[in-house]
């Protein structure tokens, strides 16, 4: 296993070229107004339309891309956060391009793709909503949003036993881990709280986790994952612990630890370990700043870790 950062904005050329997701080798990128899907480690590569019908989207625009499955296969499907809170979907195998879809109001925080649904975590200050969509379309077909269901809705006050109604929330993120869907919501500069979906007959909710077992769990704008970790660590990966690359650019600890110069001379930095307790529990988490001007830490997971 391996992580480190990268500058996400490079330029060859006159174009500017970002890095959206990585995961299991593959990348979604952003270069001269077009995305391409393309594996750092096979060099196999998907360049996907910007355009279907009246429905466009500006690449430039987009904050999150999620893969359904491998982006070889013909029934792949991309879902992405673009401008105004909007989600698209493209079929990596269909000609016919992009569509849109809004979903009500509150800011759209993350996506997740988990048992080949996708989920949407929604943000609309006190609530937090995950919603489920229903989704058409296969090889070669146009990919639809044909249902939008409400799976859980918490008041952020209450989920957290907080007093204030306007809680202090960074940000919210969703991922699968251990066969469970599970919300990581950072409260302040160093806390996270976590949560996994339960579903029963007669209610559904989120509970709270103090433990990520044999578990490491890997946070960012970009993508967030959790991978299971033997025991003895892997590659300074352990288990138990929460790696997070700080999403408020030019925001540096004062007891940072020099990690790497970028390619222009800017500096990254990683945090000490900071000790997360709740309900006696511990996790520990571990973050990963940079310069005003180098973006966000981005995860690097080789296939079949």
């Amino acid at each position: 296993m391996a992580s480190g950062t990268t500058n996400t904005h490079a330029h060859t050329g006159h174009h500017q070229r970002r890095v959206l997701f990585l995961t299991g080798g593959w990348v979604a990128m952003v270069s001269a107004g077009r995305v391409m899907v393309v594996n750092l480690f096979s060099r196999a590569k998907v360049v996907l339309p910007t355009k279907q019908g009246d429905y466009s989207i500006d690449p430039s625009k987009i904050s999150k891309i999620i893969f359904s499955e491998e982006p070889t296969s013909e029934t792949c499907i991309l879902a992405a956060i673009t401008h105004g809170c909007m989600v698209a979907l493209c079929g990596v195998s269909s000609a016919k391009g992009w569509t849109m879809k809004a979903c009500g109001m509150g800011m759209l925080k993350d996506i997740a793709f988990y048992h080949g649904e996708l989920y949407v975590l929604q943000l609309d200050r006190p609530l937090v909503r995950l919603l489920k969509f229903g989704i058409s379309g296969g090889a070669n077909e146009v990919a639809l949003v044909t249902t939008i269901q409400a799976v859980v809705i918490h008041s952020l006050p209450y989920l957290l036993w907080e007093e204030d109604d306007d809680v202090d929330v960074h940000t919210v993120y969703i991922f699968e881990m251990g066969n469970k869907l599970t919300m990581a919501v950072k409260t302040g500069e160093y806390f996270f709280r976590l949560f996994e979906l339960v579903i029963d007959v007669n209610y559904r909710r989120w509970e709270e986790m103090t433990s990520l077992h044999d578990y490491a769990l890997f946070l960012g704008p970009t993508c967030s994952m959790a991978v299971e970790v033997c025991a003895e660590g892997r590659g300074g990966v352990q288990r138990n612990h929460i790696y997070y690359s700080n999403e408020r650019y030019g925001h540096v600890p004062s007891h940072k630890r020099y990690l790497t110069k970028m390619a222009d001379g800017r500096i990254v930095y990683y945090d000490d370990d900071e000790i997360v307790c709740y309900d006696r529990k511990v996790i520990i988490s571990q973050g990963f700043y940079g310069e005003r001007g180098v973006q966000a830490a981005m995860w690097l997971v080789p296939p079949h870790v």
